[in-house]
């Protein structure tokens, strides 16, 4: 007779907290971007708790709720389930944040690592690829990302092409393809630096080499 054993398949078990902290960016960013706004130094952050018990959202207006940036109380006190807190550079590049939850006889805690990020510059071609034709004319467009600031008007904009400062309309400057700097060049360098007016140390530089098509 021949035995067969057959293994036993273990089940890795895992338990989710049911303490859930969500959070949002308050800074500037396209309308049209749909992806989750990044942190960044100064950024306002909206932060929110909510406690998960059999399968739906638990009433916590009562609790007893303390809220820790890294090491430090922000803010305590009875249902206070939203805290807005300013971000901060770290050198590990992460804000640390921590809920805790005093319901009743149950206690719970948990916390989360928010990335911080820097401002980002995006110089926009109204063209496929980063190519424009010997002799035309091209309207570049800067487009700014995660700045703490409420509109475009906040922000000033310093554009260069082929290294030399020029002129631009805001967020958008024109390209002459076939000035004599460029018309036996292959490739036209365009910057732009992008600066909140009301922070000199918030600013990022956006950069491309637009090839030039004979």
């Amino acid at each position: 007779m021949t035995l067969v054993f057959i293994p036993l398949k273990s089940v890795a078990q895992t338990t989710v907290n049911p303490l859930i902290i969500t959070w949002q960016a308050n800074n500037y960013f396209p309308a049209d971007y749909n992806g989750k706004a990044l942190v960044t130094p100064n950024t306002l952050v909206i932060a929110s708790a909510e406690l998960v018990q059999n399968g739906k959202l638990a009433d916590i207006t009562g609790a007893d709720i303390r809220w820790y940036v890294g090491n430090e109380l922000a803010a305590s006190g009875a249902g206070f389930k939203t805290l807005s807190f300013s971000a901060q550079q770290r050198p590990t590049g992460y804000q640390a944040l921590r809920v805790s939850i005093k319901s009743g006889n149950s206690s719970f805690e948990n916390s989360i690592q928010i990335p911080i990020s820097q401002p980002n510059v995006v110089i926009s071609i109204p063209s496929l690829g980063k190519t424009a034709k010997a002799g035309s004319q091209i309207t570049l467009q800067a487009i700014p990302f995660f700045f703490n600031a409420d509109s475009l008007r906040y922000l000033t904009f310093d554009w260069q092409i082929n290294n030399r400062r020029v002129t631009g309309e805001g967020n958008k400057v024109t390209v002459k393809v076939g000035t004599p700097q460029s018309v036996y060049q292959n490739s036209i360098p365009v910057s732009v630096t992008v600066q909140n007016s009301d922070n000199p140390y918030e600013f990022n530089k956006g950069f491309i080499m637009l090839s030039i098509i004979q």
